[in-house]
């Protein structure tokens, strides 16, 4: 994370845009291969603190084959 604050309102945007008054967003980021622990934790920490439910990360890789189609 290069710019904490321009994330943080950028993802508080967003969550803002798809959750409701009742439930927060379930959150999916695609991250690089190679990630650190520290980087993911770091990464997880900034979009719970944007506003969201729960964070899931998927390596890049993974997620360009999900959205594939490959099995």
């Amino acid at each position: 994370i290069v710019d904490y604050r321009v994330m943080h309102t950028m993802l508080s945007y967003f969550l803002n845009k798809v959750s409701n008054a009742l439930r927060r967003a379930r959150v999916v980021v695609g991250v690089p291969c190679g990630m650190t622990d520290v980087e993911q934790r770091a990464m997880m920490d900034a979009v719970i603190q944007a506003g969201a439910r729960e964070v899931f990360l998927i390596e890049r890789p993974v997620a360009a084959a999900i959205g594939c189609g490959v099995p």
